[in-house]
């Protein structure tokens, strides 16, 4: 595969790792956050698996559910302590990180597109 066929895989592969940190936060506090995160992962998984299939479509749902996430992710980082919170600022960084990534993809310039 070329780097044009496989744009979105980065971001694919991010939402499988913010899935992960999801579940490991509903593993620690399940009684605050984890019908919540348990959630988050079940859709940043879907998400991922439609990144990777180069699904553009995905990308928009995707990427505005980064832009939630992080909000969302922020609130909890901050109302948390200990290793939560330490994962919650993980989630954060992921979010920001794959929302750039998304954010290039989607709305930067083509290679095919003249200056």
């Amino acid at each position: 595969m070329t780097r044009h066929q496989r744009k979105y895989h980065a971001a694919g592969t991010l939402m499988f790792v913010l899935a992960a940190l999801y579940l490991l936060v509903a593993g620690l506090a399940f009684s605050t956050h984890g019908p919540c995160m348990v959630v988050a992962a079940a859709l940043s998984a879907v998400l991922g698996l439609g990144l990777i299939t180069e699904r553009r479509w995905v990308a928009y749902f995707a990427f505005l559910g980064l832009v939630f996430g992080l909000s969302a992710a922020l609130g909890g980082a901050i109302t948390s302590f200990g290793s939560v919170a330490v994962l919650f600022w993980l989630i954060v960084v992921f979010d920001i990180v794959a929302a750039a990534v998304l954010f290039g993809n989607l709305w930067g310039q083509r290679p095919d597109d003249p200056i």
